[in-house]
């Protein structure tokens, strides 16, 4: 481009009046300020100035609101886990045992975890007297062959009377 000594007389009044056209422009004042900036460093423009450093204030500002809030949101889960440990152990369980079962299994219920843990603990480990009695062949099966619903019948009541022989009991439905 030529210089401005080149140029003529209405050239230069086109270039100013583009100039301030664009400087008194809202929408593009701060970007035109800019470059002029860029472009010669000398030139201060105050509010500029004023504008970047707000700018840097409020980044701080919006860093140290999440770092806080990510450090509450910690200790809110460490308090919580706090709290889920004691109800465990009030229960009677392991706390890292359920807390296992929530973070494998993907339980999100703490309450569910805790109940399935204690079910799993309340379960009758197999004896081998149980386990005997499961595998035993069947003693007649003429009878079978003879009344096949009866015997089923039969079984089942014997299946439920062992049943509530080793729950402890309870009422009996049929």
């Amino acid at each position: 481009m030529p210089s401005l000594e080149d140029l003529t007389d209405e050239q230069k009044i086109n270039l100013a009046r583009a100039a301030n056209q664009v400087m008194s422009n809202p929408e593009t004042s701060r970007e035109f300020k800019r470059l002029w900036q860029k472009a010669n460093p000398k030139i201060k423009f105050p509010e500029l100035e004023q504008e970047d450093r707000f700018a840097n204030e409020l980044k701080t500002r919006d860093e140290k609101i999440a770092q806080l809030e990510a450090q509450q949101m910690e200790e809110a889960a460490q308090r919580n886990r706090a709290i889920k440990h004691q109800e465990a152990r009030a229960r009677g369980l392991d706390p890292d045992e359920v807390e296992k079962l929530v973070v494998e299994k993907k339980v999100m219920d703490w309450n569910a975890a805790m109940d399935f843990t204690e079910m799993q603990h309340s379960m009758a480990a197999s004896t081998p007297s149980s386990a005997e009695s499961a595998m035993k062949p069947m003693t007649s099966i003429a009878e079978l062959w003879n009344d096949p619903a009866g015997w089923a019948r039969k079984e089942t009541h014997k299946a439920i009377d062992d049943l509530h022989k080793r729950t402890g009991g309870g009422r009996r439905i049929i």
